[in-house]
């Protein structure tokens, strides 16, 4: 599965990336589709293929460095990801709902991608530092039946001295306890072994306190966690905003045309030159024909701005799809992640389908982009 993610994410996400960054209109959609490309193809180049290695390796990584690398990689596409899914629905609620005010424009749209992705690289690094294959353990390892069992068949190494030490290899581990010598001069094996700290040197890659406290990284995953909700909040909201917008325009449209009788731009345009004509009638020609390319512009000028409005609000549309394919695919993660639901790793992995679908969405969804794509393949026969 993760295979055929990571050959239909490098294609396509290559092809979406080509198509748009040879568009000779330069707009915020455009930058923020074009950095999703980015973000996607190299998560599929990298990210994916690395996580196939090491499921096959059981997450048996061995050097420290690599599970850092690994960690910063995959959880720092996905926050970059929904920040860019968050400054989207910005950039399309002030296109439709407030056209007027230009508060993204290109060079901030730029500007901000490149701060979403300074922050998502500090999270990255954060979680890196969690994590590592070197790492202190107490009790809940310790506790382990087969443990204790192991330590009462190996026995001490040296029954007179002070303290004593067990050294063997143990699940993936190489474990080391040590136990003190009680007051009476007896040892107890299974007692005292449990609740010692271990210090443990194995291969898995895993949680790791040596750097930061269990307590930071319990209190950072969960804000990690919240970062999501919040996006998907934000997101949502705008986005019910849009609609809210696109239907009371529709209303205002309907209630216009039944007042006024204008069935559509063209139309009043008519309503123009019937006007100037009854005007000349009445013996203000001179006056009317200066007032015919005046409104005639008005006119045009409402239909530029109609057909920029249903432009947006197509382009709204396709990014909201790509915003619910996000956050349908990630949810069962995250909710596995915050232990409310059983962990399953088919399940767990669906979250890569976000870097995978986008090309697929504009494929359907957008005509220009079907017609790029078809004169593409037609120059690389």
């Amino acid at each position: 599965m993760l295979a055929l993610f990571s050959f239909s994410g490098i294609v396509g996400n290559a092809l979406a990336f080509y198509i748009y960054y040879k568009k000779r209109d330069k707009t915020t959609s455009n930058v923020f589709i074009l950095s999703l490309a980015v973000t996607d193809f190299l998560v599929c180049l990298v990210v994916v293929p690395y996580t196939i290695v090491a499921e096959l390796l059981s997450y048996r990584l061995v050097y420290d460095i690599i599970c850092k690398v690994y960690l910063f990689c995959i959880t720092s596409n996905v926050p970059l990801s929904a920040f860019i899914m968050v400054a989207i629905a910005f950039d399309r609620y002030f296109c439709i709902c407030h056209p007027f005010l230009r508060v993204l424009t290109v060079e901030r749209a730029k500007l901000g991608v490149a701060c979403l992705t300074l922050l998502s690289f500090v999270l990255g690094v954060i979680t890196a530092l969690n994590y590592g294959v070197d790492r202190v353990h107490t009790s809940p390892v310790v506790n382990d039946s087969n443990v204790s069992a192991m330590v009462d068949t190996l026995g001490p190494r040296n029954s007179s001295a002070d303290n004593q030490t067990w050294s063997y290899y143990y699940n993936g581990y190489s474990l080391e306890y040590t136990q003190t010598n009680l007051s009476n001069g007896t040892f107890n094996d299974k007692e005292e072994v449990r609740y010692n700290t271990v210090l443990v040197r194995g291969e898995y890659c895993g949680l790791n306190s040596m750097i930061l406290s269990m307590h930071f990284t319990a209190s950072y995953q969960k804000v990690y966690a919240a970062l999501f909700l919040v996006s998907f909040i934000i997101v949502l909201v705008l986005y019910a905003l849009i609609y809210r917008s696109i239907l009371l325009r529709r209303r205002w449209r309907s209630r216009r045309k039944r007042m006024s009788c204008y069935t559509s731009v063209n139309g009043a345009e008519q309503t123009v030159v019937e006007e100037t004509q009854m005007t000349a009638v009445n013996g203000n020609v001179n006056a009317d024909k200066s007032a015919l390319p005046k409104k005639s512009s008005t006119s045009r000028q409402i239909a530029i701005r109609e057909k920029t409005l249903y432009a947006n609000v197509k382009t709204a549309g396709m990014l909201f799809v790509v915003t619910i394919v996000f956050i349908i695919s990630f949810l069962p993660s995250w909710l596995i992640g915050l232990q409310m639901i059983p962990f399953n790793l088919i399940v767990f992995n669906i979250y890569f389908v976000n870097n995978v679908a986008n090309p697929f969405i504009y494929a359907f969804m957008n005509r220009a982009f079907r017609d790029d794509l078809k004169q593409l393949l037609k120059r690389c026969k």
